[in-house]
């Protein structure tokens, strides 16, 4: 078994540095990438934007590609606008509690890769934002 997780070309993080590290996703990537990176790891001290999902349909939540509901099995709705308010800059726990705030939760990577949040708000196309989704090693 490996001893460390694959990153992006070639790169290799260490197993003990892996704890506290989420994945960040580009904000939009359905048949393109706007951030030159699909996908990066985070440790949940960084710094990044927010995007919410739900599975049920809430205040300012859109559900917009078909892409979204093929990969997860289900309806995903998706905002960016958390209030009206685009976070740009929040650490993971700030994240979480700003999606519970309204009833939603930090996106999957799954969904996130999927689109569910694509063209909701705040040019996060363009940004890797977090996901829920921890990092593990794999063999």
């Amino acid at each position: 078994p490996r001893q460390s997780i694959l990153l992006y070309e070639g790169e290799y993080i260490p197993p003990d540095s892996l704890s506290g590290s989420y994945w960040l996703i580009c904000g939009g990537t359905n048949g393109y990438n706007k951030c030159g990176l699909v996908e990066e790891v985070a440790q949940d001290n960084e710094v990044h934007p927010v995007r919410c999902c739900s599975d049920t349909q809430l205040p300012d939540f859109t559900h917009k590609f078909a892409s979204c509901e093929a990969v997860a099995g289900r309806k995903v709705w998706g905002e960016s606008e958390i209030g009206g308010v685009c976070y740009e800059s929040k650490t993971y726990a700030e994240a979480v509690g700003i999606c519970e705030s309204v009833g939603s939760r930090l996106c999957t990577k799954e969904e996130l890769l999927a689109d569910c949040t694509s063209q909701t708000g705040c040019m996060y196309n363009y940004e890797l934002v977090w996901s829920s989704t921890p990092v593990t090693t794999y063999d």
